[in-house]
């Protein structure tokens, strides 16, 4: 089985890539953000969560993600803690996960492990590079801009108050082994992920099954 690092920064069109990827029958596809969020909004969690974000960042019992992200933008320590805190269980999720496609899913060849922070966690570290390969996804930045207003209603501020906090698109690519660009209509970008995995399953018949 071979693993695949997926990332990208915010608006480039990683879930997007990550979900044309799921339809493979060879592919499992792990969404860590969605592991990390299951964390952080599960009861057994929610002292931990108040301690570091303060009871006011939860409304009715459910945590009000506009008022953490701004939170986070005012203050990264705090984002800092509830990372660390968030990490190590979000990562017993992921390593039964994994350990079952192993185990139960003798016939997929990717596992794909999505995630933002790919780099930034260190989780890139944590399989041999004979078992695993980084896939970085991009766009233009006006694009990316552009679908972030339009998708997700955000300002110029906001924007510039994101990307502020995360690694660069120029690094996440240097550090990576593919980059897939989103520059296109779904149509085109269906046949370049198509492309990709074919590449990838060549990547895992040479590096694992070979």
């Amino acid at each position: 089985m071979l693993i695949v690092g997926l990332t990208g920064n915010m608006g480039c069109g990683k879930s997007t890539v990550a979900q044309m990827l799921a339809k493979f029958p060879d592919t499992v596809v792990v969404d860590c953000d969605q592991l990390a969020k299951e964390v952080l909004t599960s009861p057994a969690f929610r002292a931990t969560a108040e301690q570091i974000l303060g009871p006011e960042v939860f409304k009715d019992g459910q945590l009000d993600n506009k008022a953490a992200s701004a939170l986070f933008f005012r203050d990264p320590d705090i984002k800092r803690r509830l990372q660390s805190a968030v990490f190590p269980l979000a990562l017993r999720k992921l390593t039964r996960l994994e350990n079952e496609a192993r185990l139960l899913m003798v016939d997929k060849a990717l596992f794909v492990v999505e995630s933002a922070i790919l780099f930034e966690s260190g989780l890139d570290r944590r399989w041999p590079a004979k078992t695993y390969t980084t896939v970085c996804v991009t766009c233009p930045p006006d694009e990316q801009r552009r679908r972030l207003k339009a998708n997700r209603g955000m300002t110029d501020e906001e924007i510039d108050a994101r990307l502020q906090h995360q690694m660069s698109a120029d690094e996440k690519v240097k550090r990576s082994a593919v980059e897939i660009s989103s520059d296109c209509d779904l149509n085109a970008l269906e046949q370049r992920v198509n492309g990709l995995h074919g590449f990838l399953r060549c990547i895992a018949d040479k590096k694992v099954f070979g």
